[in-house]
């Protein structure tokens, strides 16, 4: 890195910071010349500052992958069926439900007042689209 890049890394530093919350702030006697700072105190500068960013640019990447790594899953309604209440002798609404449970789908039982019918809803687990 050429010296007039350091410069500018430095200048954007500080145009970018607040000087009580800079790291350079014992060294800066508020509005330093970079110019007329030696080599060797522009590349420690610089240095640190690289250092402060590359130690922020880890952390977001660690965060970002943790979140990316979860899949949501949600209910999607497959089917509706009606369920008489005369089915009751032959196949028990229980073991109904249970067989269709048994194939991995999730049941929702609710009455009809009107019909006096069991409505079973059926749903399938899917992964959530985005």
């Amino acid at each position: 890195m050429t010296r007039e890049q350091m410069i500018d890394v430095l200048e954007d530093y500080c145009n970018r910071n607040i000087c009580d919350s800079c790291e350079f702030c014992d060294d800066c006697e508020k509005g330093m010349v970079f110019s007329e700072i030696v080599d060797e105190k522009l590349k420690d500068y610089v240095s640190r500052i690289d250092e402060k960013n590359t130690d922020k640019e880890s952390q977001n990447v660690c965060e970002l992958v943790g979140k990316r790594t979860e899949q949501v899953k949600v209910l999607k309604k497959a089917t509706k069926i009606y369920y008489p209440d005369a089915m009751k002798d032959v196949l028990p609404l229980k073991e109904f439900t249970k067989n269709i449970t048994d194939k991995g789908y999730k049941v929702e039982l609710t009455k009809d007042n009107v019909v006096s019918d069991t409505i079973v809803n059926i749903y399938k687990e899917v992964e959530m689209k985005e």
